[in-house]
């Protein structure tokens, strides 16, 4: 499963900032013409100066609505490197029929490899596609073949990554069980790539927030990290039963949405103090409350109590 990557998005006609405060316009991205990875942006500095060129070690962030740099103009170039010069005139093709024109590509930030294409239409509505698509690169145009067996189109409906993560966090939120879940968890999106992280109360949530998400309109394809936190209570239990200081130890483990209560009574502060070290190592918890008390005398666990600290009630007690 994919995890999440640092990108920079080169959206042409998008302001420019210098580490200066000097803006100027993106004109163009000059790519590797087999590869299609990213060598240099073109940034032109008023309506009739000459396009300059900044290699992507400059670029500190590169968003739909803004590239800034962590250089000065006086850094950029006024020549060109060699490569493929892409442009808002270049024209996209799928299957050799022409659909439109190029909005912007997405590249990892740091192998630059190309990841997702954004297609302007015109009068129609924009579209994504994989760069996994692209079978062609060249400055007129850009060529796109379906993916897989050919049974789902390469294009997807595009929104911008902020609108795309508000629609799936309000598709979760209606749907009334999730509505204590959704603090645990974190929508990422990448012109149509999403990725879901934190954590859920169950693996059944962990499901029914995957199922949501996949309803929304502009999701091409969904990563499903979220931790379940009967996932996690299982597997710091099972850290802690192959730990020599904890393995006859009876401690209750209590995670919510990450957050790991320990409780009951360990015969020693050496098995408090590995109890604390070996959850806070899961990945899984984002923070370890350790409630266990030293008991030289404890054989069992106490009173099973939730993370409020009451009780629970037991049928029939």
């Amino acid at each position: 499963m994919a995890q999440f990557t640092s990108t920079r998005k080169i959206r042409f006609g998008v302001d420019a900032r210098t580490s200066e405060g000097e803006r100027g316009t993106v004109t163009d991205v000059i790519v590797d013409p087999a590869t299609g990875a990213a060598i240099s942006v073109g940034i032109r500095f008023g309506v009739f100066g000459h396009t300059t060129y900044t290699s992507f070690e400059h670029l500190a962030s590169a968003t739909e609505t803004e590239i800034t740099l962590d250089a000065p103009r006086s850094a950029l170039d006024l020549t060109p490197p060699s490569g493929v010069r892409l442009t808002s005139a270049t024209q996209v093709a799928l299957d050799g029929k022409r659909i439109g024109k190029l909005a912007h590509i997405t590249f990892a930030h740091e192998t630059r490899a190309p990841l997702r294409v954004v297609i302007d239409r015109g009068m129609g509505a924009p579209v994504a596609a994989s760069a996994k698509a692209l079978s062609g690169v060249d400055a007129k145009t850009l060529t796109l073949s379906n993916e897989g067996d050919g049974k789902d189109p390469a294009l997807t409906p595009y929104h911008p990554d902020s609108d795309l993560r508000e629609d799936i966090r309000r598709a979760i939120e209606k749907y009334g069980r999730m509505r204590v879940d959704i603090a645990g968890v974190d929508v990422q999106a990448v012109d149509g790539v999403v990725w879901l992280r934190g954590h859920v109360s169950s693996e059944l949530n962990r499901r029914l927030v995957e199922d949501l998400s996949r309803g929304v309109d502009g999701v091409a394809e969904l990563h499903n990290l979220l931790i379940a936190d009967s996932e996690l209570a299982a597997s710091i239990s099972s850290a802690l039963a192959r730990d020599p200081d904890t393995a006859e130890e009876r401690i209750g483990i209590y995670p919510a949405l990450g957050r790991v209560h320990l409780r009951g009574s360990v015969r020693t502060a050496a098995a408090r103090e590995t109890a604390t070290r070996i959850a806070a190592a899961n990945p899984g918890a984002r923070e370890v409350i350790n409630e266990l008390r030293v008991n030289p005398s404890a054989t069992v666990l106490s009173v099973m109590a939730g993370v409020t600290g009451d009780e629970d009630i037991v049928p029939g007690d």
